[in-house]
């Protein structure tokens, strides 16, 4: 009885063992948590989008309305945190998953 119960769990286990290994790895670069930096870039890229949605608006509300813009968005921390990405070119899955989240969801 001990044994067959022995038996039993180490299948188990090792099921359990192998379904963890094969893990699609696009998707669970897709899920993953991602950095405060990866945040950031997809907070810069948001505002941009918007900016970019009013581009009909009257010039002067285009040029006050890029001025903030250009104040909320740390260019050399964006390129900085853009080289990190592209060190480790699979993390833009996730930051490009996030994105297209946001995106949806704005939509709505």
């Amino acid at each position: 009885m001990f044994r067959e119960s022995l038996v039993v769990i180490l299948i188990l286990l090792a099921s359990l063992f192998v379904s963890c290994e094969n893990i699609d790895p696009v998707e669970k670069e897709k899920n993953r948590i991602l950095t405060e930096n990866e945040s950031v870039l997809i907070d810069y890229y948001m505002k941009i989008t918007e900016f970019e949605k009013n581009l009909h608006d009257k010039e002067a509300a285009k040029n006050e309305k890029l001025t903030d813009l250009k104040s909320e968005i740390d260019t050399l921390k964006a390129k900085k945190i853009i080289e990190e990405e592209n060190m480790d070119p699979e993390r833009w899955i996730g930051v490009l998953n996030r994105i297209q989240k946001l995106q949806t969801l704005k939509e709505r």
